[in-house]
């Protein structure tokens, strides 16, 4: 893997800054040179820790999109399940409604099945 360009660069200082010959090529003192390559490692490893964090957030975020993604669809599905139980529901009370009028015509079934009707009709919601 290649070395990471401030790193290159705080070694060259560090070397410079440890050559015996440094005073007599650089304007940079050996201490200067030597804080400089310090500073440049340190932040060469803050910005990686940056990144490192940066990557754990991005993958919670995807597990986490994930997540609402599939939880999105287990409601649409419910939803639909919902509308298709409100239709049956709804022929089911009509067929009730037209039990009950066919009861209420006729006398064999008294009205005790026609008051049982009517009281079905009223709890899901319907009017008798």
């Amino acid at each position: 893997m290649k070395q990471p360009e401030a790193l290159r660069l705080a070694d060259a200082l560090q070397a410079g800054a440890d050559d015996p010959m440094w005073a007599d090529h650089c304007e940079m003192s050996k201490r200067a040179a030597s804080l400089a390559a310090a500073e440049l490692r340190r932040l060469h490893a803050e910005v990686e820790e940056q990144c490192r964090l940066n990557g754990m957030g991005s993958e919670r975020e995807a597990a986490l999109m994930a997540q609402v993604e599939r939880k999105s669809e287990a409601i649409q599905r419910l939803w639909k399940e919902r509308d298709e139980l409100r239709a049956v529901n709804e022929e089911l009370l009509g067929a009730l409604k037209a039990m009950l009028t066919n009861w209420e015509e006729d006398p064999a079934y008294g009205s005790d099945a026609a008051d049982k009707a009517r009281a079905a009709i009223a709890k899901a919601g319907g009017q008798a």
